[in-house]
């Protein structure tokens, strides 16, 4: 799954045809954070064009985390693309003065690199961080403590003989 997230990301930044296409695989937000190496919420502060080679320009993108939701992203993060776009189609800039979740992968060299797809919407990403961990051991863990209580109250009846006695103040 991770290998198969950062295989879109760098088709997205390598192959002008992939990128130029702009359809987003309908994978839910948990999907693609559990393949991702990184995933924050943050604002851009700076985007620099680099030196056009072939395909699509590739900007770095620096963003200021303010929400760190998978990995340990710094509070400055430059991340590689080509252009993003938002939920709505409006293009990130230094002057979209909004936060963006950004789920993002490593390529060889350590680079972050992301697509447009690989954003979401504050909130969502925020949500899909926070969702519950190992609902499965916390049933068996409940289901184990319940059946000490059993057996403890089983042994104990058994212990005095049978049923309860009578209560003799009431």
């Amino acid at each position: 799954m991770r290998r198969l997230v950062l295989l879109v990301f760098a088709a997205a930044l390598l192959l002008p045809s992939a990128a130029s296409a702009a359809s987003c695989t309908s994978e839910s937000v948990q999907d693609k954070l559990a393949g991702a190496d990184v995933a924050f919420v943050g604002r851009v502060v700076a985007q620099r064009l680099l030196p056009q080679g072939k395909g699509l320009p590739q900007f770095d993108y620096v963003f200021t985390v303010s929400h760190p939701v998978k990995g340990a992203p710094p509070t400055r993060v430059t991340v590689r693309s080509a252009r993003l776009v938002d939920l709505s189609g409006v293009a990130l800039t230094p002057t979209f003065h909004e936060d963006v979740g950004v789920i993002a992968g490593r390529v060889k060299g350590g680079t972050l690199v992301t697509s447009s797809c690989g954003l979401a919407d504050a909130v969502t990403l925020l949500d899909a961080g926070d969702a519950p961990k190992g609902g499965g051991i916390k049933v068996l863990i409940g289901l184990l403590i319940a059946g000490l209580v059993i057996l403890y109250s089983v042994r104990r009846v058994k212990k005095r003989g049978g049923a309860p006695r009578p209560n003799p103040l009431g």
